[in-house]
């Protein structure tokens, strides 16, 4: 047998050493380009043949993915150096060379925008389901914005003033509030926004992960939630959901790059630590005002943090300062949110509705209001069977004065914060016969459908944003086991944010049913949000933690054995 040629042998060699990353690499770049086409072609049918070659081109793309990253491993690399003939020595010192290095990169990248990509791809096409729509709370938005920067009832007016800022900057004003061609301009600003907030967060959470899979699958993950049904259809709504969303994302965006800063004690000029809690507070306060309940998540996230000064560790961290007053803001923050609404009576609708709906057909409760001197008519008995167009009818015919309106106005919200603190067992088990609409909701009435979901799109929504029965206790299950991560382990940035999601969550959905009797799953899907975020977060780090203790029970049976041997 003649002998190998040195050429030949130094190209298997070649192979070997680039096998990994180009094979993987070839296949992300087809599936890139298979994406591309089909965000480029949304919306047109393909025939027959179209859709046969989509399916080999992403098959042949996923066995080069797959077969690459296998060829990685060590029984590739064996399987690979016995094919070609090659020592596996030769493949030592592959990852110390630069062109590996780039090509490694070149494949992170790839892995990023082909997840990226998807996800929008995905996020178009369940926009593209819906038409868009204005509603009876969208002309209140627009009258605040009318208003000039410098004229106050734009900032403690009937509304928030975050929406109502967006609308003036956007263009959208009381002219054209009805054009549809404007309300379909403006959801496609409220597309991108949702998109650039979820992707924001997606990459923030995966660079804290250790291992590059799990930060693949954390990126994946969270922008496939941000791409479900049940959230990108509010981006066609001109309502304030689609943007309290993306603002709560970025608040959490920064507050992970913010953690990360102060996990890793880095020691920041005066002026970056300004710039971070300067973005960080912005951030928080536009997000409270685009809903007044929003507030109650900064008011908790302060809790918190003032509850993080007891611990010495934290007393003692270099950038205390600076945490101090991310912590004192939110809590500035509340206060003046809470003293605007107070002025302007934001919340008396909300409250007629709770003591309409709940308080009006128990004796019990009906009583505690008599006693705090409730203008009470016997017309108000049957009002609870009323829905609020025919409730808002009876009650200018019955009460042409409006007693019962300044009531609620001026003592209604002390004498509810009354019951509920004087009640506990209402205060923590009502809120119960309402627990599918606060976590399972799904608000079908405001969209206006112009197309069913294809298979494709129904099935990811369904994974990714579940909605059964039992939902709810698996989200205690995960909460605990959320718990568990944080006491058991060093905690990292990710695991405390996830226990944050889980324990704020629970005020907040408590909040909203207590405040508003209408329309509890539109009110709570951002806890809705909260919780399938956590959830999904917790999985993986539970995934994380399952495999750092498989490497090392696996390590010690390797000592084990070479001691015996």
């Amino acid at each position: 047998m003649n002998p190998m040629n040195p050429h030949d042998h130094r190209n298997k060699i070649f192979l070997a050493r680039y096998i990994y990353p180009v094979l993987p690499l070839s296949g992300m770049v087809i599936l890139l380009c298979m994406i591309l086409i089909h965000i480029i072609r949304q919306g047109v049918s393909l025939s027959t043949v179209e859709k046969i070659s989509y399916l080999l081109m992403i098959l042949i793309a996923v066995v080069l993915i797959f077969g690459g990253f296998w060829v990685s491993t060590q029984s590739g690399i064996r399987a690979v150096t016995k094919i070609l003939g090659v020592p596996e020595s030769s493949m030592v010192d592959r990852k110390e060379r630069r062109s590996y290095r780039i090509l490694n990169l070149l494949l992170v990248l790839g892995a990023y925008c082909t997840i990226f990509l998807f996800s929008v791809d995905t996020k178009i096409a369940v926009y593209n389901l819906d038409v868009a729509r204005a509603f009876n709370d969208t002309p209140g938005y627009i009258e605040t914005g009318s208003y000039s920067l410098l004229d106050r009832n734009f900032w403690i007016g009937d509304r928030p003033f975050t929406l109502p800022l967006f609308y003036k900057l956007v263009g959208y004003h009381q002219s054209n509030m009805t054009d549809q061609g404007e309300m379909e301009r403006v959801g496609e600003i409220q597309l991108i926004l949702s998109i650039i907030s979820w992707t924001l967060l997606a990459f923030s959470a995966s660079i804290t992960m250790s291992k590059w899979l799990l930060r693949f699958l954390v990126f994946g993950i969270i922008l496939m939630l941000g791409a479900s049904i049940n959230i990108t259809y509010w981006d066609r709504l001109m309502l304030s959901d689609s943007l309290s969303n993306s603002l709560f994302l970025l608040f959490l965006t920064l507050f992970i790059l913010s953690a990360e800063i102060w996990s890793k004690r880095t020691r920041l000029s005066v002026w970056m630590q300004v710039l971070v809690v300067f973005c960080l507070v912005i951030s928080a306060t536009f997000y409270s005002f685009v809903r007044d309940p929003n507030g109650l998540i900064l008011l908790a996230f302060g809790g918190l943090m003032a509850l993080g000064l007891l611990h010495p560790v934290v007393r003692k961290h270099v950038l205390v300062i600076s945490y101090s007053v991310v912590m004192i803001s939110f809590f500035v923050v509340f206060g003046i949110q809470t003293a605007t609404a107070n002025l302007n009576g934001r919340y008396t609708a909300s409250l007629e509705h709770v003591f309409v709906y709940r308080f009006f057909p128990d004796d019990e409760r009906l009583g505690y209001l008599l006693e705090k001197g409730l203008p009470y008519k016997d017309q108000f008995s049957s009002y609870f069977m009323l829905d609020l167009r025919q409730l808002t009818e009876r009650l200018s015919i019955d009460d042409p004065d409006g007693n019962f309106h300044i009531w609620v106005k001026s003592i209604g919200k002390n004498v509810l914060l009354s019951y509920i603190l004087t009640n506990p067992g209402y205060t923590f088990l009502a809120p119960f016969g309402d627990l599918q609409a606060l976590t399972n909701g799904y608000s079908v009435w405001y969209r206006k459908i112009l197309v069913p979901p294809p298979i494709r799109i129904k099935l990811l929504s369904e994974v990714f944003y579940p909605r059964f029965v039992y939902l709810p206790f698996f989200f205690l299950l995960l909460s605990i086991f959320s718990m568990l991560l944080v006491y058991k382990n060093r905690p990292d940035v990710l695991s405390i944010l996830t226990l944050i999601l889980f324990l704020i969550s629970v005020p907040f959905l408590m909040f909203v049913w207590h405040s508003d009797s209408n329309d509890l799953e539109r009110h709570s899907l951002q806890a809705a949000i909260q919780l399938r975020l956590a959830s999904w977060l917790c999985i993986v780090l539970l995934i994380e933690r399952g495999s750092l203790l498989f490497a090392g029970a696996r390590e010690r049976i390797r000592l084990k054995r070479a001691k015996h041997v």
